[in-house]
């Protein structure tokens, strides 16, 4: 077993990995100071962020030794190099504030949004809604970053780096999430990690009537000791129909987990929801996106 695969194994136990379409997450050690430097020694990249370039990889370790290992790394799922890092913790004012760095090698490829998305739906399984996240005025790089994480409301506001020199002014925003949690069965579980599901069938009861498109939804998975516990996803579109009969004729059935070469029948549904429960609420085809697993 390999020391990269150890931290893995590691992370999962201790509830800090997350996995994305292209990246995972953990949290940064020591060993990861040769990499670090890379973008905390590069003055472009920290040309906005609130701590001094470094200039040497120690100094870099001795950072990750006393509080980088609270952060996450961010690596590469096809070959795990470490290319930035980030999270969306409690700051000393009690809310809890999206941060990210990445080398600049991996700049304009997505990965900060696809890393910052997966950082907060981290928090909001854990059940955090309310979060902050401020750019310098003149660092709209960062800025689309977070305007397609979803933050709004910008706000004229400045922040002072750690050395005391340097004052910016920012642009600070707020995002709200509304979540909830559904619990899912281990073989359809399986099929929404894999992206093989992106439909989830439910009664249309005052539970689900409270979900929006935009709502988060934590995926609880059933099975016993499963690998992945749970996944987060961002609800792209309802579905809404009188009962599983019409929802069945009107949907893409292979996007709610059925094979191909599958006769799909509504008749399936009634394991889970009577006839009667039907016609009493309607049912929903929740379509979402998957943003991370865990």
């Amino acid at each position: 077993m390999t020391d990269l695969t150890k931290r893995i194994a590691q992370a999962k136990t201790d509830g800090t990995f997350i996995q994305t379409s292209r990246l995972f997450l953990m949290p940064l050690d020591i060993s990861d100071a040769n990499d670090a430097f890379k973008w905390c020694g590069d003055e472009e990249v920290t040309k906005f962020l609130r701590y001094t370039t470094y200039t040497n990889a120690d100094d870099v370790a001795k950072w990750i030794a006393e509080s980088g290992h609270n952060c996450f790394g961010i690596f590469l799922r096809d070959n795990g190099q470490l290319i930035g890092c980030g999270d969306s913790s409690k700051t000393k004012s009690g809310v809890f504030e999206l941060g990210y760095n990445l080398a600049k090698a991996y700049w304009g490829n997505g990965y900060g949004t696809e890393a910052s998305q997966a950082m907060l739906a981290y928090r909001v399984a854990q059940g955090v809604t309310d979060f902050v996240c401020e750019h310098a005025v003149d660092n709209m790089r960062s800025g689309r970053v977070i305007q397609k994480c979803g933050f709004t409301n910008p706000k004229d506001s400045s922040y002072t780096c750690f050395d005391g020199i340097r004052t910016f002014k920012s642009l600070k925003y707020t995002l709200h999430i509304d979540r909830c949690e559904l619990n899912v069965d281990g073989q359809w579980f399986d099929k929404i990690v894999n992206g093989s599901k992106t439909i989830e069938l439910r009664l249309y009861d005052e539970k689900r009537r409270s979900i929006k498109v935009g709502d988060y939804i934590v995926l609880n998975n059933l099975a016993t000791k499963p690998d992945i516990t749970k996944c987060v996803a961002q609800v792209t579109k309802l579905h809404k129909f009188a009962n599983f009969d019409e929802l069945y004729q009107s949907l893409d059935m292979t996007k709610c987990g059925y094979a191909q070469n599958e006769i799909p029948n509504p008749d399936d549904m009634l394991a889970y929801y009577s006839a009667e429960r039907q016609a009493q609420w309607g049912v929903v085809g929740i379509e979402f996106q998957l943003l991370c697993v865990m």
